[in-house]
Formats: C-alpha cells, sequence, structure tokens
C-alpha cells in the first residue's frame, strides 16, 4: 500500500499564503460592505482629488517626460551630463533628466520617464533598477507648497522636509553602486530616438496610459481610510492607518499630529498607492517589490533622521494648526513648475526638428 507523502515545506507555505490572502480579501469585502457609504465617500474624494488637483497638475509632466525620454533632446542632455549624474548616482548621463522629473512631477514621473528611458535603450536595464530605486519622493510642489505651506503654514518647513526627503538619496545611492554593479550602457550608443512629432504622439498615449493608472489606483485606495475610521483605534494609530494607503489625502490629517521626523519618513515611504503605481514599471524592470519596500524603508528612517538633524542646526517655530481654507495641494493653475513646463513642451516642438536636421547632417 503506498504511503501518503506528508506536504513539504514549500507546500505548507504555498497554502499559508493562500489561506492568509483568501482571509485578508473576504475580510476586505466584508468591512467595505459593511460600510458602503464610508467608502463611497472616499472614491468621490478620490475623484475629486484627480479631476481638481493630480490631473491637471501631473498630466503636463507625464508627457514632457515621455517626450524628453524619447526624442533627440534627451540624447543630447545625457551627453552634457554624464560625468556628474555618474558621479552621484553611478549611472548615465540620461538619468539626471528622470531624476529632475521625479523632483518636479512626484512618484509617477519618475517611473514613466525610468521606464522611457529604458525602453528607448538610453538606460541600461541595471541604471533603470537603480533609478527606481532612488528616485522615489513626492513633488517639490506637494512638499513645499501643500504640506509646509499649506498645512504647516510655513514654507521654511516645507523646504526642511524636502532636504529631508532628498539628502538620503545621494547616501543610499553608495551600496546599490556594489549591488547593481553591471556595465552600463554608453551614452549614444544603441540609442533610438524619435522623430519630434513621433515622439509626441507617442509621449501623449504613454502619458494617458500613466495618469488613467494612477487616477484608478487614487480612487481605489481613497476607499480606504474612512472605512479604517470607523474602527476604534487610538489617535496615533488612526492617523498612520488614514496616511499610509494614499499618502495625498491621509497628509492633511498627519500634519496635525505627527512630529517633522515623522512627517519627513511618511513622505519618503509614500504610501501603498504609491507603490501600487509603480509595480508595472517594477515588473518591467525585473525588480522584486520585496527589495523596493525594504529600500523604502531604509530611506523611510533616514529621512526621519535627517529631519531631526536638520530640526536641531534650523530651529523653527511649528503652527499648531494649519491655516484655515488651505487647498489640500497647489492648483494647477497657479503652479509656476506647471505653467514652465507647458511652455517647454511647445519650444521642444521647434527645437527638436532642428536637432533631427542636425543629426542627420553629421551623419551625411
Amino acid at each position: 500500500m503506498q504511503q501518503k507523502r506528508s506536504p513539504n515545506a514549500a507546500e505548507r507555505l504555498f497554502f499559508f499564503k493562500c489561506g492568509a490572502g483568501l482571509f485578508l480579501f473576504f475580510a476586505l469585502i466584508f468591512f467595505l460592505l459593511q460600510n458602503a457609504k464610508a467608502a463611497q465617500s472616499g472614491v468621490a474624494a478620490g475623484v475629486r482629488l484627480c479631476l481638481q488637483t493630480l490631473i491637471p497638475s501631473m498630466l503636463p509632466l507625464l508627457i514632457l517626460s515621455a517626450f524628453f525620454q524619447r526624442s533627440a533632446l534627451g540624447f543630447a542632455a545625457s551627453k552634457l551630463l554624464e560625468a556628474p549624474t555618474k558621479l552621484l548616482f553611478g549611472v548615465s548621463g540620461a538619468g539626471a533628466g528622470v531624476f529632475l522629473f521625479a523632483l518636479l512631477g512626484g512618484f509617477p514621473a519618475g517611473a514613466s520617464s525610468i521606464r522611457a528611458a529604458v525602453e528607448t535603450r538610453s538606460l541600461s536595464r541595471r541604471d533603470g533598477k537603480v533609478l527606481q530605486l532612488l528616485c522615489f519622493c513626492p513633488s517639490a510642489a506637494f512638499t513645499v507648497g501643500a504640506v509646509g505651506t499649506g498645512m504647516l503654514g510655513k514654507t521654511e518647513i516645507g523646504l526642511l522636509l524636502e532636504a529631508s526627503v532628498l539628502l538620503p538619496l545621494f547616501l543610499l545611492a553608495i551600496p546599490l553602486r556594489f549591488l547593481y554593479s553591471a556595465d552600463t550602457v554608453p551614452p549614444g550608443q544603441n540609442r533610438a530616438f524619435l522623430s519630434p512629432a513621433k515622439a509626441f504622439i507617442d509621449a501623449v498615449e504613454q502619458g494617458t496610459k500613466a495618469m488613467l493608472s494612477v487616477c484608478a489606483f487614487v480612487c481605489l485606495f481613497s476607499a480606504l481610510p474612512p472605512v479604517l475610521s470607523a474602527f476604534p483605534f487610538s489617535e496615533r494609530v488612526r492617523v498612520w492607518a488614514l496616511a499610509l494607503p494614499e499618502l495625498t489625502g491621509g497628509m492633511n490629517s498627519a500634519s496635525k499630529s505627527l512630529s517633522l521626523p515623522a512627517l519627513a519618513a511618511l513622505l519618503s515611504f509614500g504610501g501603498f498607492c504609491a507603490h501600487c503605481q509603480l509595480l508595472p514599471t517594477l515588473q518591467f524592470l525585473h525588480l522584486s517589490y520585496l527589495k523596493f519596500f525594504l529600500f523604502r524603508l531604509c530611506h523611510a528612517l533616514l529621512s526621519a533622521a535627517a529631519c531631526f538633524v536638520l530640526c536641531r542646526l534650523f530651529p523653527m517655530l511649528r503652527p499648531v494648526f494649519a491655516q484655515p481654507g488651505t487647498a489640500l495641494a497647489p492648483s494647477s493653475a497657479s503652479s509656476p513648475a506647471v505653467s514652465v513646463c507647458l511652455c517647454i513642451m511647445c519650444a521642444l516642438l521647434l527645437l527638436g526638428s532642428s536637432t533631427i536636421t542636425l543629426e542627420k547632417q553629421k551623419k551625411m
């Protein structure tokens, strides 16, 4: 009689994961049905956030970043910025444009720039992994304008938080040089840039797809904070439970009760909604989410430490309450960065054609 084989450790782990996943799935369904009105109000707030803030402010930057990487302008910039980018981050010169768009446009703009640069072979896949681990930060307009000026009442606090988020990235770039030691693709080698018209059409398509994905995740994760607020959590736990799922909406309550180092850690971690927005790029780069998650924890801890040191070096009075009537995020109509980007997009179409003509004349 054949003896029944007992499951090994791998099978037991698999069944445990399946059981835990099913439990969490049905528990989430149950809580959403029990708090249907709260979930609906959260989704409605997410839709308003997308229509009033995210789409007007982020869509031009997403299109601009994709156009920059697909046109000859990205090729020219990578040649000029090769030396400083190699020194700071250990990647080729095209990484400078990626870091700039990540700084201006936040989480999805950086991921969109990385994917476009790898697809056009201006960055190697190794460089894309390094930059995806590094170029993950909220936009400067959100940190300085919305959080610092709008929620905390001082632009100087926003600048301090922005410095706390960015300074650890240069420190974290050091171990990445050894973790990913493969040679990078030299700029100008195997580069396939497009004509201005083709690059613009592809950029609009890519930017629109990225924007729709961002809005879908924001609306989905906006349903969680109202549902979680129904639980009898303590005030400190409630603040983190509201901010971790979706950062943009959760920072309004977090800024009223958390310390500045905790806010810096929260901004560096980004929230799970921002993590999900980057999952397609992580899969494209063959970068595991576990490694990305652990890197975000290290970034958050270092940002909290940097903010603590900066607060000691530059002491400032933090207002107890935010200014009344302040908006959650700066309006796109009054954002200088977005206005400049819209003007640059028009200029790029004109300058790109002359750049292509010069490149063809050199080859003839």
